[in-house]
């Protein structure tokens, strides 16, 4: 019989109720799907998650944690105007983007008042 729980710690287990068990249907059947009557979680095939041997120190968790601070964007002038924007973005006031016009910023301002008025 088991002593206090069926944790493989404090298992015991006699001989005749594991003789029984294994003439059982449910036996034979973990027996051919390979799990074992003692170990549910299958420890004994060694597949466990991967733990850590010794704890982290605060200095290599801060050596790695130095690059995870917030950086300021970078911003670059536009050629053209002279706005701020970040890089490889088209200028929101100009609609240029490397010396060339992607978005007509007249039609644009045209449809934006066309919009209000209705």
């Amino acid at each position: 019989m088991y002593a206090c729980c069926r944790c493989a710690v404090h298992r015991r287990v006699e001989y005749e109720d594991d003789y029984e068990y294994a003439k059982s249907d449910r036996g034979l059947l973990d027996t051919f799907l390979g799990v074992s009557y003692h170990d549910p979680l299958n420890l004994a095939s060694g597949a466990l998650m991967a733990v850590p041997k010794r704890r982290q120190s605060n200095a290599r968790t801060r050596t790695r944690r130095a690059h995870d601070a917030k950086h300021p964007p970078q911003l670059q002038f536009c050629p053209r105007c002279s706005e701020p924007i970040p890089s490889h973005v088209i200028c929101p006031k100009c609609g240029y983007y490397m010396g060339r016009p992607i978005v007509d910023m007249e039609k644009k301002k045209a449809d934006a008042k066309g919009k209000k008025k209705k």
